[in-house]
């Protein structure tokens, strides 16, 4: 449960909610630091620190970068924005690479932007 996560401070759920409310189809989300920054007036250093901190508990997937901007995927545990045969879908995916209740490892992640390298919308 999110709630109960000790590690994550004010600026981290900012930055999570701000990407909820970002959520573009299938959870893509494809935002800068500075942008996210700028929007939740924090310093983009700062941003980058609770992007870590999200992608590192699962909270955040990492995708491919586009023209020098890096892709994120919500991961459907914590949300997701599409059909709901889809939705359930990434959600059932997404709680595979969880094992015995802890967060993925950077092999999972490592998995998780192979899958979804091949499907970001233009």
């Amino acid at each position: 449960m999110i709630c109960k996560e000790k590690s994550l401070n004010l600026t981290d759920y900012r930055v999570l909610s701000y990407l909820q409310a970002m959520l573009d189809f299938d959870n893509w989300i494809r935002l800068s630091h500075g942008e996210i920054g700028e929007y939740i007036s924090v310093d983009r250093a700062d941003v980058s620190r609770s992007m870590k901190k999200l992608l590192t508990l699962g909270l955040v997937l990492a995708g491919p970068t586009v023209k020098k901007i890096n892709t994120y995927r919500l991961s459907p545990v914590v949300g997701f924005k599409g059909s709901q045969a889809e939705a359930i879908k990434q959600r059932r995916a997404a709680l595979r690479l969880i094992k015995g209740g802890k967060a993925p490892t950077e092999e999972d992640a490592e998995h998780s932007r192979a899958q979804t390298t091949d499907e970001i919308p233009d």
